[in-house]
Order: structure tokens, then sequence, then C-alpha cells
């Protein structure tokens, strides 16, 4: 079997583009499987993700996040910068456009700037409360855990938020794993060390 698919990157987030526009590549039952065997890094292609690109019933384009762990998201800002860009040199779209996730319609907006592609999109509304991250327990989500102070949010899909001063000194390799797979997070979280540098301005390692 011969299978075309792109490697994409926003951010440093590395994803795998199957193209499902015109007929579907991997069936539904085997996206897991693809994306657990294909997204290692040491014997696949590597990546954080597997996007699929296909039609949506609603007018615009339908994109479906795979995690290296089989699970599916709900929806990542970095991914759907490189599914819009991926869409827009297919000619798939030709502007602003509409891109159906497990977290909603989302809104995308393109443009250039100095012949570079740029694509900001409505990014859904976070939520805190443990019920929609999801996480255990009641309220807002705020845990001591490795000795971080862990606090979560959900963006589209969970994110727990470590603040440091000292970014650069963390082992985020040997820290997140730990925290990703807590008990409190039944779905896991992806995993953000972040310094405020400015008044506006931070830096994250993920």
């Amino acid at each position: 079997m011969e299978l075309h698919f792109t490697k994409l990157q926003g951010n440093g987030n590395d994803f795998i583009l199957i193209d499902e526009y015109e007929c579907v590549a991997i069936p539904d039952e085997m996206k897991a499987e693809f994306a657990q065997i294909y997204l290692d890094r040491r014997f696949g292609i590597g990546g954080d993700g597997v996007l699929y690109l296909s039609l949506s019933e609603q007018p615009g384009l339908k994109m479906r996040l795979f995690q290296p762990d089989g699970s599916e998201a709900e929806m990542c800002g970095n991914g759907i910068r490189c599914f819009a860009k991926y869409a827009y040199d297919q000619g798939y779209i030709k502007g602003p456009c509409k891109v159906e996730t497990l977290a909603g319609i989302i809104p995308v907006d393109i443009s250039y700037h100095d012949e570079d592609f740029l694509a900001s999109i409505g990014m859904p509304e976070p939520k805190f409360l443990r019920k929609d991250i999801p996480a255990t327990g009641d309220g807002e989500y705020k845990e001591e855990i490795g000795g971080f102070e862990v606090y979560a949010v959900n963006t589209g899909v969970p994110h727990a938020v470590i603040f440091t001063d000292a970014l650069d000194s963390v082992a985020v390799s040997e820290s997140a794993p730990p925290i990703r797979k807590h008990t409190t997070f039944p779905n896991g979280a992806n995993v953000n060390f972040v310094q405020r540098t400015g008044e506006n301005s931070l830096r994250i390692r993920t």
C-alpha cells in the first residue's frame, strides 16, 4: 500500500498530515493505531500528532487530530495553523475559512506578510474547571506534582501549566511525563513550562 503524507511544523510542534479531501486514506478504525505506530520518532515517521484533512458536512474543511498514544484530541492551535497552510497550498481554500474540529467550528484567517504565510485562529474559550479539562476533583486545577506547582486549562486539549523563573534549566523530557500521566488527568495533558519574559511576553517549553 502506498500512502502519501506531508510533514509540517508550527512553532516546533510537528505533524504528519494525511489528505482525505477526495477519499478516505486511513479507515476510521485504523486511525488510532496508525498514530501509535508512525508518530514514534525511532521506528516511525515521528511527530506530535497526525492531522486528517477532509471535507466537512458544513461549509469548510474538517480536521481530526490523533496523538502518539492513539487518543483523538479535540483541537491544537499549532496543528490547525499547519492544516490551514497545507489547505491553502493545495487550493482547497483561498482565504479565511472555517474548520470543523471536535472542539467546534474554528475560524481561520489567512494572510501574507513579507512573503511569510500567516494563519490566525479563533481559539476556543479556555476552560479552567476540572470537569471541563477534564481532571479529577472539583473547582479549578492546582496540584503539586513532582515538586512543581501545576495549573491546568483546556484550550481544545488539556494543558498542564507550570510557571518557572529558570526555563532553560528545566529538564522537560524528565519532568513532563509524570505530570502528563498523573492520575488527576484521565486523558493525559500536554505539559507546558512557562517563563514570563516581559509584561506581555512569555517563553514556553512543551
